[in-house]
């Protein structure tokens, strides 16, 4: 009798083991995820901060080269005065601009990067993209792009 009363307390205690131990482990879970959500925000947020400094490294470019920023503006608005070395180099230019929408895109569609901080990426891409220029240039090239930017380019800006 008195062994099948150490049985039920040692049972009752193992059960109560188990449910402490399971506690814990959500617990544990709880504070994973809220720690990968940290660490997700802010990758998100180096990684919005690091095409920024993409994009904004360009436009400085263009802003103390008057040039450049002349060819660009051409190239966006009236390709047809462009030379043939001044097309090339306007493809040059927003093939790079492209690119970095094309991963911040990339980056939005992972989760790495929230709607809020890529809608200015993605409003800037479709000035670009429907201007006449930009619009030669992506009816040519769209095929070198990921298939997924290109079915979003074409929901987003056209």
């Amino acid at each position: 009798m008195k062994l099948e009363k150490l049985n039920q307390w040692l049972s009752l205690l193992a059960n109560f083991v188990v449910v402490a131990g399971i506690v814990f482990l959500g617990i544990e879970i709880r504070q994973n995820s809220a720690e990968l959500e940290q660490n997700t925000a802010a990758v998100g947020s180096d990684s919005f901060f690091q095409l920024n400094l993409a994009l904004d490294s360009r436009y400085r470019m263009m802003a103390q080269d008057p040039n450049l920023a002349e060819l660009v503006e051409n190239g966006y608005n009236s390709p047809q005065m462009l030379s043939e070395l001044e097309q090339a180099q306007f493809d040059a230019w927003i093939r790079a601009d492209l690119n970095i929408s094309e991963s911040a895109w990339i980056s939005y569609s992972r989760g790495i990067i929230p709607e809020n901080d890529f809608n200015g990426i993605r409003s800037a891409t479709c000035d670009r993209i429907t201007s006449t220029g930009g619009r030669a240039f992506w009816e040519d090239n769209a095929r070198v792009y990921a298939s997924g930017f290109v079915d979003y380019v074409a929901t987003w800006c056209f």
